[in-house]
């Protein structure tokens, strides 16, 4: 067997690769259309260099790596790796200069994740997650090192929660309802960031009310793997919006509703509130929701 790689520096590096190759892009050419992704998506510049530098490292740092991105899909190698990237998510936000996006990647060996890394680049914070490595060394999060906690929040009542916006109208009584129990929402733009803050205690938890399954407005593997490592490891709770695990099949088309907690007891308490508020199975058209 080959040596294991020092999976932080490798993901570290990625991220390294792909921000420098971003500062290298003009400014004025970030918007700039640049095709269209893997789900039919409309592709950004910015989105197709980023990417261009973050598979081109990758591939060449783990020899034999299936490679699942947002604007190439899969690049299927001869390995047992898998690597889920989204090199920037919260294009959106990235174009607007609103300081809030991330590039994100997770390995998987035969579906199980090996290690995870979502960096906030224009904050420079890392979450970092190695389920693989001893509990000393298995979850970091920011620039100190410090290890993540997610909240020890019970109750909607008292808590904090991060949404993605409602994109059809059969998601608004999802909104409604949690709206309804919560103080505090937040809708910021990156999933990635916003659930990884689930996993820091940033955030008590994150919803996206997009959960039904005949529109195509949830989650996709790209924007949640990594996230969802990371908070995994943290002892926070992912799963879909009826409490199934998530899964990481190796397809950059591949959506899903995602609920995130830091503890079980909020966790169940969200999933009553979905449960009790589902939309109706609809085909009304929206505008893409990627970030």
């Amino acid at each position: 067997m080959g040596t294991t790689p020092d999976w932080r520096a490798v993901l570290g590096d990625a991220a390294d690769r792909t921000v420098a190759a971003l500062e290298r892009l003009a400014a004025d050419e970030w918007a700039e259309h640049a095709g269209y992704g893997a789900d039919g998506s409309s592709t950004a510049r910015v989105d197709e260099v980023a990417e261009a530098a973050a598979l081109e490292y990758l591939a060449d740092a783990i020899p034999g790596v299936t490679l699942v991105s947002e604007e190439a899909g899969l690049l299927r190698g001869t390995g047992d790796l898998m690597a889920v990237v989204d090199p920037v998510d919260g294009t959106k936000n990235a174009l607007r200069g609103i300081p809030y996006w991330a590039f994100s990647v997770a390995v998987f060996r035969d579906g199980s994740p090996v290690a995870a890394l979502v960096r906030n680049v224009p904050a420079g914070i890392d979450y970092t997650a190695l389920p693989e490595a001893p509990p000393s060394a298995r979850l970091h999060a920011a620039t100190s090192g410090a290890r993540a906690r997610p909240s020890t929040v019970t109750e909607l009542a008292r808590a904090a929660v991060s949404l993605q916006r409602p994109a059809y109208r059969d998601a608004l009584p999802v909104v409604t309802a949690i709206l309804t129990r919560v103080p505090t929402v937040r809708i910021l733009g990156a999933a990635a960031l916003d659930i990884c803050l689930v996993g820091t205690g940033g955030v008590d938890c994150y919803v996206n009310p997009n959960v039904d399954d005949a529109l195509p407005f949830g989650e996709r593997v790209v924007d949640y793997a990594a996230a969802a490592v990371f908070v995994s490891a943290a002892g926070g709770i992912v799963t879909d919006a009826w409490g199934e695990a998530l899964t990481f099949p190796p397809d950059a088309a591949h959506r899903t509703s995602v609920v995130a907690a830091g503890n079980a007891a909020l966790h169940t308490e969200l999933l009553d509130v979905l449960t009790a508020a589902p939309p109706t199975k609809s085909h009304t058209t929206a505008e893409d929701t990627t970030a």
